[in-house]
């Protein structure tokens, strides 16, 4: 006999890069009772890293999918193991409680709390957990809180082996893992200066009583390789040399985020402190009204007037599509009507001439 009920308590981390979920739903058993199923979902490869069920689901027991996904992909359990992942959690006892606090900062983890009953997973662990009721919880009866542990752990592996996930592009979370892996620019500095390519997987955002937190782009087109011209790469080396030399100075004091743009100690940046400064520079420039953002519009408006297809803006900016790209800069387009009518009729004058030569 299974008992339904909604998922209560959330949080997440990262892995691969962008972040981790570690949630809670429940289970009637038919000898022992509710047990309380705790589960890891990376949000980026979309696999469960850990799952776990208990009687009770204290906040001993709720750190039992953090310590499976940490030991199987950090190769390990100790001090300062995780540091530079974020936990986005609520504000459920469990996680609030100073047990799984002081957990996080022996790890090295950033406790990231949402707001209460909005997890803000992005519906990545919305949709596991429901995956997991349609597939197992709904439809086996569990005498005992081991024998449901035990299918669970079997569940785990045969979803990250088998399931198939839509903005993975149909593949399994196995395969997504392994490919994100494998990518030299995400595990290395996030800038792969022998190609000239920047990867774009994760963003900054500022969250009140918890300080900078890194976030997963917006949507899966949002994660992408942008091309650098020579110019720009030549001055990302001589970045990159700086910033060695930091590194060798500070020793272990500085963090390892594998951000190309950090703090001192390797920590994110504050946006808003980016965006004060460019209204500075841009002051001193002359252009006082110039935001830092107005600079990705300047950018698209240029590609578009210097006649780069829109598919290729649109993957540079990370929109879905082509279409939504040109319905935003389509004034831009509009203005090179009257240079389309000239090349046309130039083309036809050509043609016009070569069939009576």
């Amino acid at each position: 006999m299974l008992k339904r009920r909604c998922p209560k308590c959330h949080a997440e981390a990262r892995f691969t890069g962008p972040q981790h979920l570690s949630p809670a739903t429940t289970c009637l058993t038919t000898r022992e009772g509710v047990a309380t199923v705790f589960l890891a979902v990376d949000h980026c490869a979309a696999d469960c890293v850990g799952i776990h069920a208990a009687r009770p689901g204290t906040r001993f027991e709720a750190l039992e999918p953090l310590r499976q996904g940490i030991r199987e992909h950090l190769g390990g359990y100790s001090a300062d193991i995780a540091r530079g992942l974020a936990l986005r959690h609520d504000h459920g006892s469990q996680f609030m409680s100073d047990h799984f606090q002081d957990e996080l900062r022996f790890l090295g983890i950033t406790s990231s709390p949402a707001f209460v009953r909005e997890p803000e997973g992005n519906g990545c662990v919305e949709r596991f957990i429901r995956t997991l009721k349609e597939q197992l919880l709904w439809v086996r009866t569990f005498e005992t809180v081991e024998e449901l542990r035990l299918a669970l752990l079997e569940f785990k592996e045969r979803y990250n082996r088998e399931w198939l996930i839509e903005r993975h592009r149909y593949a399994t979370p196995q395969q997504a893992r392994q490919r994100l892996l494998a990518c030299p620019v995400v595990a290395a500095w996030g800038v792969d200066l022998a190609r000239g390519v920047a990867s774009i997987v994760q963003t900054a955002q500022r969250l009140n009583g918890v300080g900078v937190v890194m976030q997963p782009t917006k949507s899966a087109s949002g994660r992408r390789g942008i091309a650098l011209d020579q110019d720009t790469v030549a001055v990302l080396k001589a970045h990159r040399a700086r910033q060695n030399e930091l590194r060798l100075a500070l020793g272990a004091a500085r963090q390892e985020n594998g951000l190309v743009f950090s703090g001192p100690l390797g920590e994110p940046m504050n946006p808003n402190r980016l965006s004060h400064a460019f209204h500075d520079l841009a002051h001193k420039a002359g252009s006082p009204g110039l935001r830092l953002h107005d600079l990705r519009h300047g950018h698209a408006a240029g590609l578009i007037e210097a006649g780069v297809h829109a598919k290729v803006v649109q993957e540079r900016l990370g929109h879905a599509s082509a279409a939504f790209t040109m319905q935003v800069y389509g004034h831009v387009a509009a203005g090179l009507q009257a240079d389309a009518a000239q090349r046309f009729a130039g083309l036809m004058a050509d043609r016009a001439g070569s069939a009576r030569g």
